[in-house]
């Protein structure tokens, strides 16, 4: 019996022995008791009470030791993977000498900006406000081509000329880009000439935005979509809106071109005491709506003319006999009747 507590004494104040040394090595300095030369020779990091990782430097919440590396591989204890992104370090000491004083190493997180805008399309003079968040460093603009877009140190971008160029906003080793479309559009048309009732399309080129059309005077030409209806006899301007910029086109409404004149009848015979009405017809038919109408005899005395309602005129003989050509002029054009008056019994 008095071995056999002798026994059980001993395994007590091995295991109390034991608890000693484990709160030595973790619990007070987090460094091993022993050769402090082994210590300076290996690398540093910090570990925990309750932890599972081991790290670069305190880089969270709580209480942190330092220990040797293999110390806290001892332990079972893992590399942090935010202290070391390229897994489990090496075994040597970051110290430049074998001083007691280490060089400790820091994790460096980038800054993560937002750029308002990562694509805009202009017109050429527009300007929009670049703006970038999530940085408290001082933010450096550039343009790789500033013929195209030119910006500011505060951000702001101005449309310079067509094409293509990207924006690029630098903070710390993070930078953000913002692509820029400069479109600088044109009017397929800058006048038009049209007849009533005549129709054309024009377009704004090189725009890819919504277009607003406008007449400056609707009964002469409206405009839908683009595409012009002469309506009557004058001169508008057509104008296309985009944002604030306008574009226009003068359109010219003219009279109808008279392609020819002609009477219904070349000769015609009248009784001293006769008188008819003469037809002519125009290509195009509404030619007399635009025109002046006249009317020319060439001997009086024997036979009158005169307009009579819409392409008519009315004709008399003066009571003498003989011959006279009736003239009938309408814009540039005019066509002729030959008239014989004559005494019939």
């Amino acid at each position: 019996m008095e071995y056999l507590k002798n026994t059980n004494l001993k395994k007590k104040m091995y295991t109390g022995l034991l608890l000693v040394v484990m709160m030595l090595q973790v619990g007070i300095g987090g460094v091993p008791v022993g050769n402090t030369t082994t210590i300076q020779a290996e690398r540093t990091v910090y570990i925990t009470r309750t932890g599972s990782k081991y790290h670069t430097h305190k880089c969270g919440n709580g209480t942190y030791f330092p220990a040797a590396l293999s110390e806290a591989k001892s332990y079972g204890l893992t590399p942090c993977k935010k202290c070391f992104p390229n897994g489990e370090p090496s075994n040597r000491s970051s110290s430049s000498s074998k001083s007691n004083s280490s060089r400790t190493s820091h994790h460096v997180v980038k800054e993560h900006i937002v750029i308002n805008k990562t694509q805009k399309t202009l017109l050429k003079g527009e300007y929009f406000q670049l703006k970038v968040s999530g940085t408290s460093k001082s933010v450096t603009w550039s343009s790789n081509n500033k013929n195209v877009a030119k910006v500011t140190s505060k951000g702001k971008v101005t449309a310079v000329g067509k094409g293509r160029t990207t924006i690029t906003a630098k903070a710390g080793g993070t930078k953000k880009t913002c692509k820029i479309i400069v479109e600088s559009p044109v009017l397929s048309k800058k006048s038009v000439v049209l007849e009533p009732n005549q129709s054309k399309t024009i377009k704004l080129q090189g725009c890819s935005f919504h277009v607003r059309w406008k007449s400056s005077d609707s009964s002469i030409v409206c405009v839908k979509n683009g595409k012009l209806t002469a309506k009557s006899v004058g001169t508008a301007r057509v104008t296309a809106m985009v944002h604030n910029k306008k574009y226009s086109c003068k359109v010219s409404v003219r009279k109808p071109q008279i392609e020819w004149l002609e009477f219904e009848e070349e000769e015609i015979e009248l009784n001293t005491n006769e008188s008819c009405s003469l037809s002519f017809v125009t290509e195009p038919y509404s030619a007399n709506d635009y025109y002046d109408v006249k009317c020319i005899t060439s001997n009086a005395n024997v036979v009158t003319a005169e307009i009579d309602g819409y392409n008519s005129i009315y004709i008399e003989a003066q009571g003498k006999e003989g011959s006279a050509t009736v003239t009938v002029i309408m814009g540039n054009k005019r066509t002729k009747c030959k008239v014989y008056v004559k005494k019939m019994s």
